[in-house]
């Protein structure tokens, strides 16, 4: 989809992040109506334009900015359905690592694996792990890997707690 089409069939609210047909385009676009779904499995928005489906992100990127994002798009506050532009940056794979708040289902804080009677801290660089030493305790493991992810992604970085 060009920029042309983009803005001929849907506007978008920067402050809102909601895409909005400008026209209708099939039975279920009507003119006026919040444009896109939200697909649970990922917990993206997806918009269908002309046969085509699209991230709204990524759409609300174009008609903002008037030009598709170069790099992949991170939401700065983790939440992959709020599109909202100022929640919007473009970063590396990397940096979308570096922002994630890690696995769910562990009980050690992100950065941290429990080996035998001490605990380590890793982090990933650029797809490299790279050792950051091995400590008494998760907190003490963990306290050196948000150092060096505040050293390497700075604003990226996430240490595995997002604020409400």
């Amino acid at each position: 989809m060009n920029l042309d089409r983009a803005h001929h069939v849907l506007s978008y609210d920067p402050d809102t992040g909601l895409l909005i047909w400008r026209c209708r385009i099939n039975s279920r676009a009507v003119a006026g109506s919040v444009a896109g779904h939200f697909t649970k499995a990922d917990g993206y928005i997806r918009v269908r334009v002309d046969g085509f489906l699209y991230l709204g992100h990524r759409v609300a990127w174009l008609l903002h900015y008037g030009a598709w994002p170069t790099l992949m798009l991170d939401h700065v506050n983790g939440v992959r359905n709020d599109n909202r532009i100022a929640n919007l940056r473009e970063a590396t794979h990397s940096q979308q690592i570096a922002n994630s708040i890690g696995f769910s289902k562990r009980r050690l804080p992100k950065g941290v694996w429990h080996s035998g009677n001490r605990f380590t801290a890793r982090i990933q660089l650029d797809g490299v792990p790279r050792y950051l030493g091995s400590f008494a305790n998760a907190e003490l493991a963990h306290s050196a890997y948000c150092e060096a992810g505040n050293k390497y992604y700075g604003e990226f970085f996430c240490n595995g707690v997002r604020k409400s």
